[in-house]
């Protein structure tokens, strides 16, 4: 009687993955990116789909500043929707199981959205600086106006994420192997360059930008109410106590929407190590927690 024994394998990763071998971690590490991603889907697609439809019914809410809103959220919705699925599949795995293409795709897919929205943080900032500081300049930034700058945040944000199709940098599997972005482990200079140039034009100039508008804001605020004679007590301090209180919380909000995009800086942290001549050894280990984890942003 002959005994046949037929073991079923997937095959191995580096095999059709662009490259990229996984490091050896717990099933559990995969089974929590999952339940994650799981969690950031149902809340995503609902919350954001929500706040679409809030805005699709109601005209008179498509104010300028609303159209910045509507892009974000229309960016978080589709990333929720289009993204999360691919890569929660694949933690379930414990391996990227879409190949070569799907990985391409949803690494587009998440840093695109990741890319677009942080322009547009930084366009919001503008619109507040220009509408409350320079009031006849804000006066002009209409709907129409409003529409074409989230069109060019949309552009600037597509060219850093189509660049890496054309050979600077590339995408691949990162931190466990289930998610993809672009390369952060290689040390050529295509890819060095690029992760410097991301990290000065998506990152620095947005950044710069919404500090130093936000604090001009808040100094214009501060000016009027210094040049202005009330009692503490009045309704007008009263109310500009309350602007004041108004845009610190809008100002941590922007900061934690900067924060949560972090990961897509993830390639600048290893270039500086790099630079520093040091070798990052759990480097795939600190990125293994699922980057549209960090891209789900709550709209408030």
């Amino acid at each position: 009687m002959i005994d046949i024994n037929i073991t079923t394998r997937a095959p191995p990763v580096h095999e059709y993955v662009l490259g990229f071998v996984p490091p050896e971690v717990s099933p559990y590490v995969h089974l929590m990116n999952a339940f994650l991603l799981v969690l950031i889907y149902i809340f995503g697609v609902v919350e954001n789909g929500i706040i679409l439809a809030i805005f699709a019914k109601n005209k008179n809410l498509r104010s300028a500043t609303n159209t910045f809103i509507i892009a974000m959220a229309l960016g978080d919705f589709s990333l929720c929707f289009f993204g999360i699925p691919l890569s929660s599949t694949s933690s379930m795995a414990g391996r990227w199981i879409w190949g070569d293409i799907g990985c391409m795709i949803e690494g587009f897919i998440v840093y695109f959205i990741g890319m677009a929205n942080m322009y547009i943080l930084m366009a919001v900032s503008l619109d507040r600086y220009l509408v409350i500081s320079r009031p006849l300049m804000g006066s002009k930034i209409t709907v129409k106006i409003a529409i074409l700058a989230v069109i060019a945040c949309v552009a600037g944000g597509l060219f850093w994420t189509v660049v890496p199709f054309f050979g600077w940098s590339r995408y691949t599997p990162e931190g466990v192997g289930t998610t993809c972005s672009v390369t952060w482990m290689d040390k050529d200079v295509a890819t060095t360059s690029y992760n410097i140039s991301i990290f000065i034009f998506c990152y620095l100039v947005p950044v710069g930008t919404m500090v130093v508008a936000y604090y001009k804001l808040l100094e214009t605020v501060r000016n009027v109410a210094k040049n202005t004679v009330w009692d503490m007590n009045s309704r007008m301090a009263r109310k500009n106590l309350r602007i004041e209180r108004k845009m610190a919380k809008s100002f941590m909000i922007i900061v934690g929407r900067i924060e949560i995009k972090l990961p897509s800086l993830k390639p600048l942290l290893y270039t500086c190590f790099y630079f520093f001549g040091r070798e990052i050894k759990s480097g795939k280990l600190l990125v293994s927690y699922p980057d549209q984890t960090t891209e789900h942003n709550l709209l408030n």
